[in-house]
């Protein structure tokens, strides 16, 4: 779902930008607004994403007594296969998540005789998997006016060249909020986020302590890649190349933490705490058609935009469902 949302708000950019005269002269402004909505939701879902599969595994580690990365390199070391599947370009998991990253994140699979070294990379990898999200958040924030265009833009031109129509938009998604349009009732809160001071101090903060995130992001992969395929070469070629240039390995573990930290934040401040459990949703027809979520599990009470949604999950969910119920435990 993350990726069709992905795919559709980068089509209202750009038909937004095909009709930005017109709107600035007055023209349709529940478009624009409209687009705003979907840019907010993207974000959220972005943001979410990331906190949900992030808790997951630090409750996943906790019952295990152990930290994180120590649960990913024991996953790794207790089954190799486990790190081929979401490594995959094609994989359900990292095939949707790494559909932001340049270059894309396509590490290695791992092998019985991995050493103590291969199962670091799988923590690495989870950690690339996560700054993926957060590298398609970014660019949704720059166009609500909320990062610096040059930090996170690839075109920081031409994001700053739209920082006036961002404004413009801002104003102009205000003003529709407040207006007596039904459509407006339904996804108006997602026009107000851009405006949460929460987001912005979030957002602001990110900036000042990497304003170069993307590149760092691209490097951080470039390295991970690189480190793969140079896995079957010797020790010493793998030592001069760790040692050619120190000052350029990127600080993962920090701009992990840093972004998870902005994702909590955006997120704590949203009023969208549930979307639909199917990942395979493509309801993508409206913002509050996507985020709302009022079909109800019977079993774990997890939520789905639609009954159709909840029956096309059910043979991927009834396991996990009957797991829960199993062990007393609901969807909150």
């Amino acid at each position: 779902m993350i990726q069709l949302a992905a795919q559709t708000w980068h089509r209202e950019q750009q038909q937004q930008g095909c009709s930005s005269e017109r709107s600035h002269a007055g023209g349709s402004g529940s478009g624009s607004s409209q687009g705003r909505a979907s840019a907010a939701l993207l974000a959220v879902l972005l943001a979410r994403s990331g906190v949900v599969l992030a808790d997951a595994l630090e409750a996943a580690a906790a019952a295990a007594s152990c930290m994180p990365a120590e649960f990913c390199e024991g996953c790794a070391a207790a089954n190799p296969l486990f790190r081929e599947c979401w490594d995959s370009p094609s994989g359900s998991c990292c095939g949707s998540l790494c559909c932001f990253m340049q270059p894309q994140v396509t590490l290695q699979p791992q092998h019985p005789s991995s050493s103590a070294g291969d199962g670091q990379a799988a923590w690495g990898a989870w950690q690339l998997m996560l700054l993926a999200l957060l590298h398609g958040l970014h660019p949704v924030l720059v166009q609500l006016g909320l990062s610096a265009p040059g930090g996170f833009s690839p075109a920081a031109d031409v994001a700053a060249g739209d920082a006036d129509g961002n404004a413009n938009l801002s104003t102009a998604g205000a003003a529709n909020a407040s207006s007596s349009s039904s459509s407006s009732v339904r996804w108006g809160y997602l026009l107000q986020l851009p405006q949460s001071r929460v987001w912005a101090a979030a957002a602001a903060a990110f900036d000042a302590e990497w304003p170069g995130a993307l590149a760092v992001m691209d490097a951080a992969a470039m390295q991970a890649m690189n480190q793969g395929v140079k896995g079957s070469s010797s020790s010493s070629s793998q030592a001069s190349s760790s040692t050619s240039s120190p000052q350029q390995q990127p600080d993962i573990s920090q701009l992990y933490a840093d972004g998870l930290q902005l994702c909590r934040a955006l997120v704590a401040a949203a009023p969208l705490p549930l979307v639909c459990n199917n990942p395979g949703c493509d309801n993508l027809a409206g913002a509050s058609e996507a985020a709302i979520a009022r079909k109800v599990c019977a079993g774990c009470r997890c939520r789905y935009c639609s009954a159709a949604c909840q029956a096309a999950d059910w043979r991927r969910h009834r396991k996990a469902c009957k797991a829960m119920a199993a062990a007393g435990l609901v969807c909150s």
